[in-house]
């Protein structure tokens, strides 16, 4: 049994996360230019200064073309998987949620607070949700090709993810509520940050692997 169309489309998701995790990377040197181009004008170090500055135009040039092209992969990516499996035709719905919602969340940024935290919640819980889509649909291919090992890894992953979001969930919600105003709620906080943190990259490993496996599966 062949899924021309699911090789493909996971083909091209792979390509858009690896060129995502650069994207980020290229996004963290660029925040690091940024602090490094405030201390140097403190400081009045012109030469410091250029240098972080170019960095920053460079590096954040170099983020933002990425994550369009990484964006733009990863939906025709989901388009072509879509015609092999469902699961894919409802990451894809949930796609197109997560741009409407990103462009609400950009228009009320500096106006409607309200509007733009809803906004913005949303935008994270759809792009949660292609992710897990995109997941169910490797499992739903794997099953059909009766590869257990896949399902099995494909089932673990969904796990993990739904693990890491309850865990940012809670530290949004402890941070709203207690306000980090006591020592013990602000200890938990950073621990389930950190906690958080950890997870999300091996979160984000995990994917990546999983990505790879389910495009050989589909080569062979």
């Amino acid at each position: 049994m062949k899924f021309e169309n699911a090789a493909k489309g996971i083909k091209k998701i792979f390509s858009a996360e690896i060129l995502a995790l650069i994207a980020m990377l290229a996004t963290t040197v660029a925040a690091v230019a940024l602090v490094l181009a405030t201390g140097a004008a403190d400081l009045n170090d012109l030469g410091l200064a250029a240098v972080a500055g170019i960095l920053l135009a460079v590096f954040g040039i170099a983020a933002v073309v990425l994550f369009i092209i990484s964006a733009i992969l990863n939906i025709v990516g989901i388009v072509n998987a879509s015609k092999d499996d469902e699961g894919f035709k409802t990451a894809l719905i949930f796609t197109i949620l997560g741009i409407v919602f990103a462009v609400l969340s950009a228009v009320f940024q500096n106006g409607n607070t309200t509007v733009y935290s809803i906004c913005s919640t949303l935008q994270k819980i759809s792009e949660l949700c292609v992710t897990l889509y995109i997941i169910q649909g490797i499992i739903n291919l794997a099953q059909k090709l009766h590869n257990n090992d896949m399902v099995r890894r494909g089932t673990n992953l969904f796990k993990v993810i739904l693990a890491v979001y309850l865990i940012y969930l809670l530290v949004d919600i402890l941070t709203i509520v207690l306000q980090a105003t006591s020592i013990i709620a602000g200890t938990i906080a950073i621990a389930l940050t950190v906690g958080g943190a950890v997870l999300s990259i091996i979160q984000y490993i995990l994917y990546l692997i999983l990505l790879a496996k389910a495009k050989k599966m589909l080569a062979e």
